[in-house]
Protein backbone atom coordinates (compact mmCIF):
# COMPACT_ATOMS: atom_id res chain seq x y z
CA UNK A 1 0.00 0.00 0.00
CA UNK A 2 1.01 3.25 -0.98
CA UNK A 3 0.91 4.68 3.11
CA UNK A 4 3.54 2.27 4.02
CA UNK A 5 6.20 3.10 1.69
CA UNK A 6 5.70 6.86 2.40
CA UNK A 7 5.57 5.90 5.96
CA UNK A 8 8.74 3.84 5.80
CA UNK A 9 10.34 6.88 3.61
CA UNK A 10 9.69 9.53 6.32
CA UNK A 11 10.85 6.83 9.18
CA UNK A 12 14.32 6.53 7.33
CA UNK A 13 14.34 10.08 6.16
CA UNK A 14 14.21 11.31 9.66
CA UNK A 15 17.21 8.21 10.70
CA UNK A 16 19.22 9.91 7.64
CA UNK A 17 18.63 14.12 8.72
CA UNK A 18 18.84 13.42 12.53
CA UNK A 19 22.28 11.54 12.94
CA UNK A 20 20.50 8.16 13.38
CA UNK A 21 24.02 6.73 13.78
CA UNK A 22 24.68 8.48 17.11
CA UNK A 23 21.55 8.53 18.41
CA UNK A 24 21.69 6.80 22.03
CA UNK A 25 18.87 3.70 21.18
CA UNK A 26 19.54 3.97 17.15
CA UNK A 27 17.62 1.80 14.88
CA UNK A 28 20.85 0.64 13.20
CA UNK A 29 22.21 -1.45 16.12
CA UNK A 30 25.65 -0.37 15.67
CA UNK A 31 25.73 -0.54 11.87
CA UNK A 32 24.92 2.82 10.39
CA UNK A 33 22.20 1.68 8.50
CA UNK A 34 18.56 1.45 8.83
CA UNK A 35 17.57 -2.83 9.94
CA UNK A 36 15.68 -4.91 7.43
CA UNK A 37 12.54 -5.39 9.83
CA UNK A 38 9.64 -3.11 10.12
CA UNK A 39 9.22 0.33 11.56
CA UNK A 40 7.16 -0.48 13.82
CA UNK A 41 9.91 -2.95 15.28
CA UNK A 42 12.27 0.11 15.89
CA UNK A 43 12.81 1.78 19.09
CA UNK A 44 10.70 4.41 20.07
CA UNK A 45 7.73 3.46 17.53
CA UNK A 46 4.84 2.29 18.34
CA UNK A 47 1.97 1.24 15.97
CA UNK A 48 -1.26 0.08 15.40
CA UNK A 49 -3.18 -3.29 14.25
CA UNK A 50 -2.83 -1.85 10.65
CA UNK A 51 0.79 -1.42 11.39
CA UNK A 52 0.56 2.28 11.03
CA UNK A 53 2.50 4.69 13.38
CA UNK A 54 1.15 6.67 16.00
CA UNK A 55 3.59 7.16 18.43
CA UNK A 56 6.89 8.44 18.14
CA UNK A 57 9.12 8.55 21.34
CA UNK A 58 12.49 9.00 20.71
CA UNK A 59 13.17 12.15 23.66
CA UNK A 60 16.88 11.79 24.90
CA UNK A 61 17.36 10.13 22.14
CA UNK A 62 20.39 12.52 20.70
CA UNK A 63 18.95 13.45 17.72
CA UNK A 64 20.90 15.77 16.21
CA UNK A 65 19.56 18.48 12.93
CA UNK A 66 16.21 19.97 11.62
CA UNK A 67 12.98 17.71 11.86
CA UNK A 68 12.34 17.11 8.00
CA UNK A 69 8.83 19.01 6.82
CA UNK A 70 7.77 15.17 6.04
CA UNK A 71 7.01 14.30 8.91
CA UNK A 72 3.64 16.15 8.66
CA UNK A 73 2.73 12.88 5.97
CA UNK A 74 2.55 10.62 8.96
CA UNK A 75 -1.72 11.35 9.69
CA UNK A 76 -1.93 9.04 12.00
CA UNK A 77 0.53 9.89 14.83
CA UNK A 78 -0.91 10.64 18.26
CA UNK A 79 2.06 11.12 20.03
CA UNK A 80 5.39 13.16 18.78
CA UNK A 81 7.77 13.27 21.63
CA UNK A 82 11.43 14.75 20.50
CA UNK A 83 12.51 16.26 23.54
CA UNK A 84 15.62 16.57 25.61
CA UNK A 85 17.59 16.38 21.86
CA UNK A 86 19.64 18.79 19.77
CA UNK A 87 17.06 19.58 17.25
CA UNK A 88 17.37 23.17 15.23
CA UNK A 89 15.33 25.10 12.88
CA UNK A 90 12.23 25.96 12.59
CA UNK A 91 9.05 23.80 13.33
CA UNK A 92 7.69 22.68 9.73
CA UNK A 93 4.67 24.26 8.62
CA UNK A 94 3.04 21.02 7.38
CA UNK A 95 3.21 19.25 11.21
CA UNK A 96 0.02 20.82 11.03
CA UNK A 97 -1.23 17.93 8.54
CA UNK A 98 -0.97 15.61 11.62
CA UNK A 99 -4.68 15.95 12.10
CA UNK A 100 -4.85 13.40 14.94
CA UNK A 101 -1.75 14.38 16.82
CA UNK A 102 -2.85 14.92 20.72
CA UNK A 103 0.62 15.52 22.58
CA UNK A 104 3.97 17.00 20.95
CA UNK A 105 6.41 17.24 22.70
CA UNK A 106 9.45 19.31 21.34
CA UNK A 107 11.03 21.24 24.41
CA UNK A 108 14.66 21.38 25.52
CA UNK A 109 16.33 21.51 21.94
CA UNK A 110 17.59 24.61 19.92
CA UNK A 111 14.53 25.25 17.79
CA UNK A 112 14.17 28.56 16.88
CA UNK A 113 11.74 30.94 14.66
CA UNK A 114 8.04 31.65 15.43
CA UNK A 115 5.27 28.72 16.53
CA UNK A 116 3.70 28.31 13.49
CA UNK A 117 0.36 30.27 13.41
CA UNK A 118 -0.82 26.70 11.30
CA UNK A 119 -1.10 24.47 14.66
CA UNK A 120 -4.37 26.64 15.58
CA UNK A 121 -5.96 24.01 13.46
CA UNK A 122 -4.84 20.92 14.98
CA UNK A 123 -7.69 20.55 16.50
CA UNK A 124 -7.22 16.81 18.53
CA UNK A 125 -3.76 18.80 20.24
CA UNK A 126 -4.51 18.38 24.03
CA UNK A 127 -0.62 18.98 25.05
CA UNK A 128 1.92 21.25 23.63
CA UNK A 129 5.03 21.43 25.09
CA UNK A 130 8.18 23.57 23.36
CA UNK A 131 9.67 24.77 26.50
CA UNK A 132 13.18 25.56 26.99
CA UNK A 133 13.95 26.55 23.08
CA UNK A 134 15.05 29.55 21.65
CA UNK A 135 11.38 30.59 19.51
CA UNK A 136 10.75 34.37 19.56
CA UNK A 137 8.06 36.83 18.33
CA UNK A 138 4.11 36.33 20.38
CA UNK A 139 2.21 33.12 20.97
CA UNK A 140 0.05 33.10 17.83
CA UNK A 141 -4.11 33.84 18.63
CA UNK A 142 -5.05 31.04 16.66
CA UNK A 143 -3.39 28.45 19.43
CA UNK A 144 -6.29 29.86 21.48
CA UNK A 145 -8.47 27.85 18.81
CA UNK A 146 -7.98 24.38 20.08
CA UNK A 147 -10.32 23.76 22.24
CA UNK A 148 -8.93 20.69 23.33
CA UNK A 149 -5.80 22.15 24.21
CA UNK A 150 -5.26 21.31 28.50
CA UNK A 151 -1.26 21.60 28.40
CA UNK A 152 0.66 24.65 26.83
CA UNK A 153 4.47 25.22 28.07
CA UNK A 154 5.91 27.65 26.32
CA UNK A 155 8.51 29.17 28.81
CA UNK A 156 12.16 29.09 28.75
CA UNK A 157 11.93 30.76 24.72
CA UNK A 158 12.32 33.92 23.91
CA UNK A 159 8.77 35.19 23.10
CA UNK A 160 6.93 38.51 24.20
CA UNK A 161 3.38 39.36 24.46
CA UNK A 162 0.92 38.48 27.28
CA UNK A 163 -1.35 35.69 27.21
CA UNK A 164 -5.01 36.89 26.81
CA UNK A 165 -7.84 36.48 28.76
CA UNK A 166 -9.70 34.69 25.95
CA UNK A 167 -7.30 31.71 27.34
Amino acid sequence: NEYSIVQRYVAALMFYTLDGASWTNSWSNGTGYLPYNHECEWNGIICNEQDLIININLAGNNLKGELVRELGELIFIDVLNLESNALEGSIPLEISNIWSLEVMKLGSNMIDGRIPTVIGTMSKLKVLDLHSNTLSSTIPVELYNINTLEVLNVTRNSLVGSITSEV
